[in-house]
């Protein structure tokens, strides 16, 4: 039996949220995974590429801009003051809090253009990209959204990752995160969620050690500026 998800009421609060952005760190003149650079990558010869990747990468030391050289610009949201596009937001609560409802009811909104439930206008019409390792997409995900009227020809679910011999693995943010840009760019997806975040960090990550954790973030900040 389906159970059909109550609308998102934005003034209940059933436990803590915080909500916590990473900025995308300051990106070099052409980014080596850039799409410019990526393109050099793939068209071009193996000696070519080679050589595109070493002038794309700076040289060891501290990277330092001055403050004038800085570009300004406005921060650009998807939901208007609580969601920025382009960084990195961290749903943070305690079990049952509602932090994985919330992310259906963003896709829901997103991929319908929906307004969004603070009066602060409609959410972008976009593309989704949904990484989830806790709810099967057959019988609970993709039915709680059904549910929630989004629309499943702008939503994509990575379902795991493909290896040799017809093999599978978990996603892993530290050795797929080109594989997930690709699929960015292919749909031109404005929202990305991936949950929960721990699941995916990898086996050499521990969670529990922030500078382990922050790093990774770190890099995965600055996926929109790549893509």
């Amino acid at each position: 039996m389906i159970m059909k998800p109550v609308p998102l009421d934005p003034f209940l609060t059933v436990a803590p949220l915080r909500l916590v952005r990473f900025p995308a760190p300051q990106a070099a003149a052409v980014h080596p995974m850039r799409p410019e650079a990526r393109a050099s990558l793939v068209t071009g010869s193996s000696k070519a590429a080679s050589s595109s990747l070493k002038a794309a990468l700076p040289k060891p030391g501290l990277i330092v801009v001055g403050g004038k050289d800085v570009t300004r610009r406005e921060v650009a949201w998807l939901w208007p003051d609580r969601i920025a596009l382009g960084k990195v937001t961290l749903f943070i609560g305690d079990p049952g809090a509602g932090k994985s409802y919330l992310t259906h009811d963003l896709v829901a909104r997103v991929t319908t253009g929906k307004k969004w439930p603070d009066a602060s206008g409609k959410a972008p019409l976009a593309h989704v990209i949904i990484v989830n390792a806790e709810d099967d997409p057959e019988d609970t995900l993709c039915p709680r959204l059904d549910a929630l009227g989004a629309d499943d020809t702008r939503y994509h679910v990575v379902i795991s990752t493909s290896a040799e011999q017809g093999k599978w693995r978990l996603f892993n943010l530290q050795t797929d995160l080109l594989a997930l840009e690709a699929v960015i760019i292919k749909h031109g997806a404005k929202l990305v969620i991936i949950d929960p975040l721990g699941t995916y960090l990898g086996s050499k990550i521990d969670a529990s050690r922030m500078e382990q954790v922050y790093p990774l973030l770190t890099t995965l900040g600055g996926c929109p500026g790549r893509c």
